[in-house]
This record gives C-alpha cells, sequence and structure tokens, in this order.
C-alpha cells in the first residue's frame, strides 16, 4: 500500500477506560438524561443512537461515575465478553454513561474516526484486536493493547472517498434491514390472524384440523455443561460455535474444539422463557431431555407443533407463566450448546 501511513492507536489518538457501576446500584429502564452503554449496544449499528433498548442511571449514580461519559464522535470498542465490537458514539448519546466493558478512543488526529471505525470492523482490525486478547478463562482486551492496536491508513482525502462508498453500502444494507423487517411484521400480523385468533374461520378451529404437541411428535434432548475447552475468538483449532440463552450476540457464547451437534434440528432455548428456535446440525447431547425436571419437561411438552416450523410468536395456553414471546430462524453449522437450550427433531 505505497503512500499509506502506519501507526498504534495511540500515535494518533487517546484511549480511556469506562466505569463499574457502584456496589449495590443498578440501571434502570425509566428514561432519564443518563443512559447508560452497555456491550450489548454496540456491533449493530455504526452509529451508536438512543433507542428504546437503552437502560440509565439515576441522578445519585451519574454523579459518582460522571467522569466516564462518552461524546459525539468517540469510537467504543468492547473489551471484555464479546470482544472487538466497535461503534461510533451518536448525537442522541452525547454525554452518556460509559460501562467499564468498553473503551473509548478519542481526540483522533490525522484519521477520520469513521475510518478508523471501517477498520477496526474489518478483518485487518479484528487479526490485531485478537492479536491483543488475553486471558483463557476471562478474556479481556487491556487498555495498553488497544493502545497498540496497528491501523494503515492513506490521505484524509483516500479516507474521504473510501468511508463514501463504504457508508453508502451501509444505507443499503439498512435499507434492505427496514424492508425485511417490514416482511416480517406482515407475516407475524398474517400468522396471527390465521393461527392464533384464527379469523379465516370464524374464530374456530376447523373440523379437519388436528392439535398435538412437541412431547408427541418429535424426540427431544438437552444441551450439556459449558465445554471444558473455550475460546471468546474463532481459530482453526477452536471453530466450533457454543450457543446459550443470552440474548446478545444472538446467544452466540463462544466457540470450542469439539461439537456435541451435528444432525440438523431446532434448538429452543429453555429458561427465563425466552424461545429461540434455529435449524442447526445436531447430535444428541450426553443427557436427554427426560433427564430435564419435570418442570422444564412439560413446559415443553405443551408447546405446540406449529411454533416451531412456522411461528414468529407463540402462546402457550396450557401455562400461565409463560409469556408473549419472539422466535427467529437461523442456519447454523456444526455446533455445542449450553444446557440452557434444548434440541428438538425427527417430526412427525
Amino acid at each position: 500500500m505505497e503512500h499509506w501511513n502506519e501507526a498504534k492507536i495511540k500515535d494518533f489518538a487517546e484511549v480511556k477506560g469506562g466505569k463499574r457501576l457502584p456496589k449495590g446500584k443498578q440501571l434502570i429502564k425509566e428514561p432519564n438524561s443518563h443512559p447508560y452503554i452497555r456491550i450489548r449496544d454496540l456491533g449493530k449499528t455504526k452509529y451508536l443512537q438512543l433507542n428504546s433498548e437503552y437502560e440509565y442511571v439515576d441522578d445519585e449514580t451519574h454523579q459518582s461515575i460522571a467522569r466516564y461519559i462518552v461524546n459525539k464522535g468517540d469510537i467504543l470498542i468492547s473489551v471484555v465478553g464479546t470482544i472487538g465490537l466497535i461503534g461510533i458514539v451518536g448525537e442522541t448519546l452525547d454525554k452518556a454513561n460509559q460501562t467499564e466493558n468498553c473503551d473509548k478512543i478519542i481526540n483522533i488526529k490525522n484519521v477520520l474516526p469513521e475510518y478508523l471505525y471501517y477498520y477496526l470492523i474489518s478483518s485487518f482490525g479484528q487479526d490485531e484486536i485478537r492479536k491483543g486478547t488475553v486471558g483463557a478463562v476471562q478474556p479481556k482486551l487491556p487498555l495498553k493493547n488497544v493502545q497498540d492496536i496497528t491501523i494503515f491508513y492513506p490521505s484524509i482525502e483516500e479516507q474521504e472517498r473510501i468511508v463514501n462508498i463504504l457508508s453508502s453500502v451501509d444505507e443499503k444494507i439498512e435499507m434492505n434491514n427496514a424492508i425485511n423487517n417490514n416482511l416480517e411484521q406482515q407475516a407475524q400480523a398474517i400468522f396471527k390472524s390465521w393461527f392464533i385468533d384464527l379469523e379465516p374461520f370464524s374464530n374456530r378451529k376447523p373440523s379437519d384440523w388436528s392439535v398435538s404437541t412437541l412431547g408427541n411428535v418429535s424426540i427431544m434432548g438437552a444441551g450439556g455443561d459449558k465445554p471444558q475447552n473455550v475460546s471468546p475468538i474463532k481459530t482453526d483449532l477452536y471453530k466450533y460455535p457454543i450457543y446459550s440463552n443470552g440474548l446478545s450476540n444472538e446467544g452466540l457464547y463462544g466457540f470450542t474444539d469439539k461439537p456435541k451437534i451435528r444432525r440438523k434440528r431446532d434448538c429452543i432455548s429453555s429458561w427465563n422463557n425466552r424461545f429461540c428456535v434455529f435449524a442447526s446440525y445436531s447430535l444428541c447431547s450426553n443427557r436427554s431431555f427426560n433427564n430435564l425436571d419435570t418442570k422444564n419437561r412439560n413446559h415443553f411438552c405443551k408447546i405446540p407443533l406449529f411454533v416451531v416450523k412456522t411461528a414468529s410468536h407463540y402462546w402457550n395456553r396450557n401455562n400461565a407463566t409463560t409469556t408473549h414471546s419472539t422466535l427467529f430462524s437461523k442456519d447454523r453449522n456444526t455446533c455445542s450448546l449450553t444446557r440452557n437450550r434444548d434440541t428438538i427433531y425427527n417430526y412427525g
């Protein structure tokens, strides 16, 4: 790359850490002027903008961590948990509070923040982040290692051209996502009308329809304990994804060296009333579904079958404690599951 510059982040910017919430303090959902940026808020869009998913700190907590705020244009990078998520602070999050699990890159000189964002999410930037990640049990990216990340960059004019091209692609992706979300909402509305409210059939189940449950028409198996060998990033050795019931990163916990799941089946989250269904290649885990406690087993056996195959939402009328929850479908390669997920296969 002729006429490109090579530098470490510390050569053209400052890196600052965040602040843990004071002991005994919790985030609140009631909106105020002190939003709190968490890891789960990164990695979704280029610019971080305030939305209904954000939580807040109260006035007292804000005063104690007031030094750890972000400004519009700062770049955030996650350094614990899911490492390497990147975001640029947008206008609506100017002066927001910053989690201790993220570092902020500020006072950037000679490099456009948007260019640095695209570089850090690229394979080049992610490789640098992986090199700086330390720790086997609890991986983290130390602040010093963030400062030492190597960046290649051209002139400001060339950076602007690169950013304009990539931003144009981002805008098209966002437009397509908006269209897909709209179509999904329409599909959910049609499904609810037909199969939940039964509106085309005068709100009654047609006489030629039969009602069954997962317990009667499928074989179920439980996930297992967390694999002994776990890596937060995918490598040649640790290449099999591990899925848990977490909401962030679509439940991806990390990667392991040996898969437990090889045959194609559906997987469902078994804790906290969160149900996530996706196709994967699976192998029966060491514990059968019958080894789960009776409450969970009965809970799943009562779920209507159509939920797993076609629904985006379900309503389990046989269990008063179950709430209306969201399902999604994803295509997965060979993987492993934690004990928080169960598998369903061989539909009748």
